[in-house]
């Protein structure tokens, strides 16, 4: 474990300067911790604002963060009623900054605020008011580990990562894996082929214009020069046109496809490339380029000018 830190999200009631009453989503949180296990997406733009408000609260006590919806401003002071039990937790609050977004909450939810953890539960010590957020090593298991402390007790476990493989196996999604999965596989194979056999009979058709050139004065190695070249621009043509095509299909397709979120206002979702996958086939697709470089090279050192170039035999 990295870092772990308290959170807690239950819904709360506050009173602002033009409302009363308001229902609202309400986070605890330790702000230091909560920036570093809290996070956005690298391409989302509130992931940049997110620390700086997180700052922003941990410089002031009674601080908190407020969604735009709720209509506050800056230097603005509210009243939160927490309702715990049988008890109402009362504190006065002032407004720090704004998120549109915050790390467990969707849009078409109550309002969010987000305020220091300690001092609103100052009152109470029920450890079960709050979840405890763990950032993990990489290798790390993806369920949390046994709490050290016999006197509590783990209720409940909950992982992004199992979530993700849960979504992954969903069987749409393994529909849509599966069918680009076989088209992918059968595209290469018959690359491969094509490309094998139009090589092939390529030098086959050549080799009246390849014995006319020896008989010209050029020597083998320039021939050979000559040919390997134009092989080397035909796949490497083909190579960046098929990986610029996959990428932009990848990009613009697969997402429709697999479908969204289904939520606004919320990032659109990415497609992972597998760079492993894709060096894989470039991989392969040089391995063969130079495998029938080196045959050609071969059949060309072995071509005889008398051989290629027959009386009355024309190009």
């Amino acid at each position: 474990v990295d870092v772990a830190t308290r959170v807690a999200s239950i819904g709360a009631r506050i009173d602002t300067p033009t409302r009363r009453a308001v229902g609202v989503t309400f986070l605890g949180v330790e702000p230091d911790r909560f920036a570093e296990i809290g996070f956005f997406r690298d391409d989302y733009v509130l992931n940049a604002s997110f620390p700086d408000e997180m700052a922003r609260l941990a410089a002031i006590p009674d601080g908190v963060v407020v969604h735009p919806e709720l209509g506050l401003n800056v230097g603005d002071q509210i009243d939160l009623e927490v309702l715990i039990s049988d008890d109402v937790l009362r504190r006065a609050l002032v407004v720090v900054g704004h998120l549109e977004l915050v790390p467990t909450w969707y849009p078409g939810e109550d309002p969010f605020i987000v305020a220091n953890l300690e001092p609103v539960f100052m009152e109470t010590d029920d450890p079960s008011l709050y979840s405890v957020w763990m950032k993990l090593d990489p290798d790390a298991a993806t369920t949390p580990p046994e709490p050290l402390d016999t006197d509590i007790s783990l209720l409940e476990a909950e992982s992004p990562l199992v979530d993700v493989a849960e979504q992954q196996a969903l069987p749409e999604r393994q529909g849509v894996f599966g069918v680009l999965t076989v088209g992918f596989v059968a595209s290469i194979v018959i690359s491969i082929l094509g490309f094998f056999f139009a090589t092939l009979f390529k030098v086959r058709a050549s080799t009246v214009e390849l014995g006319a050139l020896q008989a010209l004065g050029l020597t083998p190695r320039r021939v050979a020069s000559i040919v390997v070249l134009e092989l080397a621009l035909v796949m490497g043509g083909g190579l960046i046109a098929g990986v610029f095509t996959g990428w932009v299909l990848s990009d613009r397709l697969i997402v429709r496809l697999v479908g969204d979120s289904g939520l606004t206002g919320t990032p659109p979702l990415l497609a992972e490339t597998n760079q492993v996958i894709v060096f894989g086939v470039i991989g392969l697709l040089v391995a063969l380029f130079v495998g029938s470089a080196i045959a050609l090279v071969i059949v060309l050192r072995r071509m005889r000018v008398f051989e290629a170039l027959k009386l009355g035999e024309t190009p």
